[in-house]
């Protein structure tokens, strides 16, 4: 099953255009940008706009990423703008800037992103090169899952094809496990249904599952991931920064003197992240709970 994880979170949110990316905008400036017309591969996304981050009513938000399939010397920015108009999206693809960039300084492909009309509906999509040749898509939107339909797709492959939105009030639950020879070290399995128990005995959270199909708004398994990834679904207000609290005592009183290699990680609908490894008895950087901003 397809996931999309950015790394972290709300890390990759550096807009390729000036302007707001939700705004309709003017085709960025062509003397500024070289044209790439290339393939490109674009993923629909849905995660936390970090100029929203303190508003506590605030929750994930459409986005696309647009990624090339040709490799840069340094990791550049894709030139990009969105024009919405009623249930018609165009997208165009400027390219990357020309001349000196300041950037890392790392092989790889440009990306940009720009958000996305949030309303639900039925939406025709129009991508745009520089060189005029077009790629079609429909997107449908409802408040529980969004669906791309592929009209013509000559240099682009947009995926998802099918995604669940993301559930206010939820959260996912990781446990990695440090390796024992060539397998996950189940002996410790015992942290990650402790803690699965606190949380639902402690804070009155709900297992919940998935459909099967559609791609999850959660990042995917660590590779020594033990079991299945646990989504919960919650009511009381605060619950998860109480529920940091309370990964806060569980890693200090117990994980620390018995399983000091095994990690728990908490991820809320709106992108925020805590690990267990936050609150070590050895860590310096270990910060309270309530100096978090809300979630």
């Amino acid at each position: 099953m397809t996931h999309f994880v950015p790394p972290p979170v709300v890390g990759i949110l550096l807009l390729a255009c000036s302007s707001p990316a939700w705004a309709s905008q003017s085709p960025p400036d062509t003397t500024k940008y070289q044209a790439v017309n290339d393939s490109f591969a674009l993923i629909l996304a849905e995660y936390l706009d970090p100029r929203l981050a303190s508003a506590r009513d605030s929750g994930p938000s459409l986005y696309m990423v647009a990624t090339t399939r040709r490799t840069f010397s340094c990791l550049l920015p894709l030139g990009m703008s969105l024009n919405s108009r009623g249930s018609h999206i165009d997208l165009y693809l400027a390219g990357v800037p020309r001349g000196p960039q300041l950037c890392p300084s790392a092989i790889g492909p440009a990306r940009g992103t720009v958000r996305l009309p949030a309303k639900v509906g039925a939406y025709d999509i129009v991508i745009r090169r520089p060189d005029g040749l077009e790629d079609t898509y429909t997107l449908l939107v409802t408040d529980t899952l969004t669906e791309v339909t592929t009209l013509a797709s000559r240099y682009t492959t947009l995926t998802p094809v099918r995604r669940w939105r993301a559930r206010r009030n939820t959260l996912s639950m990781t446990c990695t496990l440090p390796w024992k020879g060539a397998a996950v070290d189940s002996s410790q399995s015992w942290v990650c249904t402790t803690f699965a128990a606190w949380l639902r005995d402690s804070l009155g959270m709900r297992l919940f599952r998935f459909g099967e199909g559609p791609a999850i708004p959660f990042p995917d398994a660590p590779p020594q991931q033990w079991g299945d990834v646990l989504y919960f679904e919650y009511t009381r207000a605060g619950a998860f920064p109480h529920g940091y609290a309370l990964l806060q005592r569980f890693s200090h009183h117990y994980m620390a003197s018995k399983a000091p290699n095994a990690s728990v990680r908490l991820i809320n609908w709106r992108g925020a992240e805590v690990d267990s490894y936050r609150c070590r008895p050895d860590q310096q950087w270990c910060q309270p709970s309530d100096q978090f901003p809300p979630w």
